[in-house]
């Protein structure tokens, strides 16, 4: 078993843009009204260490049976290596997909239920958030060695 944690990269782009996004929402309501100011400042201090909390222990563990993908007050689910459809794109990262159906889930928050549980019929774990050039990095390594099936586009294109 080996877990990995997401990238420093990554850790920045999410949180500024968490923060980018409360901004503007919040900053909006704030020109009209002095309320929101204060209410500004309050949330804005929530979404902070929240989304600090939650990247720091994002996570994926690898082992000989799956891959567990770990979102802190989000969600936490495991696919069998024989579940995972393929490896591809989403929205700008790499990773694997697999299908809903066929995950185990261990925890899910009920704020985000309706979201994750009805809209794609495919789940994604973003690979790329947790090593640059992960194919090469250790993580592709141990990919590689569960579940080679997954990297045989990648190996008939070098023959």
């Amino acid at each position: 078993m080996k877990i990995y944690y997401i990238s420093l990269r990554w850790k920045i782009i999410h949180t500024l843009w968490s923060v980018v996004t409360a901004g503007l929402i919040l900053g909006a309501f704030s020109y009209f009204l002095k309320f929101f100011l204060i209410m500004y400042i309050i949330f804005g201090a929530i979404f902070l260490v929240a989304g600090i909390y939650t990247l720091s222990h994002t996570k994926i563990i690898i082992t000989e049976k799956g891959i567990e993908y770990h979102v802190p007050l989000a969600f936490a689910y495991e696919v069998l290596w024989g579940n995972i459809d393929e490896v591809g794109y989403y929205w700008f990262r790499e990773g694997l997909f697999a299908d809903r159906n066929s995950i185990n889930i261990n925890y899910v928050s009920r704020n985000i239920y309706a979201t994750f549980m009805g809209y794609r019929q495919s789940v994604f774990i973003p690979l790329s958030s947790f090593s640059n050039n992960w194919r090469d990095s250790e993580l592709g390594q141990r990919i590689k060695q569960y579940a080679p099936r997954l990297f045989e586009e990648e190996n008939k294109k070098s023959v």
